[in-house]
C-alpha cells in the first residue's frame, strides 16, 4: 500500500498566519480509483467551492536525517570571520588613537 500526502491550497488563504489557506492530508491507497477517492473525499470536506487547487505526492522510503548544524555551518562560520575582522579593524583603529594620543608609550 503506497503512502500519499494531500496539499490543498485556498485562494486567498490570510497573511498572518503560516500556511493559513492551506492543508495537508496524509493517506494510503492500492489503487488510482482509490487515490482519486481519497482526493475527492478531502476537498468535499472543506468544499468544493473553497478548494483552488491540490498537489498530490507519493512518500517513498527514501530518508535523509538532515544535520541542521551541519547545514548551517558554511554561514555561521562566515559569519563569525566577518565579525572577527570587524572586531580586528575597530582594535586596530583604537590602538592608533591610543598612539597619537600617547605617543611616548
Amino acid at each position: 500500500m503506497a503512502k500519499f500526502l494531500l496539499h490543498l491550497f485556498q485562494d486567498g488563504g490570510c497573511d498572518y498566519t503560516i500556511s493559513c489557506g492551506e492543508a495537508i492530508y496524509e493517506f494510503e491507497a492500492n489503487s488510482g480509483d482509490e487515490i482519486r477517492r481519497q482526493i475527492k473525499e478531502r476537498i468535499e470536506y472543506y468544499g468544493r467551492d473553497e478548494i483552488s487547487s491540490v498537489t498530490l505526492y507519493e512518500i517513498t522510503d527514501n530518508k535523509s536525517q538532515i544535520d541542521i548544524a551541519q547545514l548551517f555551518a558554511d554561514a555561521d562560520e562566515e559569519e563569525a570571520r566577518i565579525e572577527q575582522e570587524k572586531k580586528e579593524l575597530e582594535e586596530k583603529r583604537l590602538l592608533e588613537e591610543l598612539k597619537k594620543k600617547y605617543p611616548d608609550a
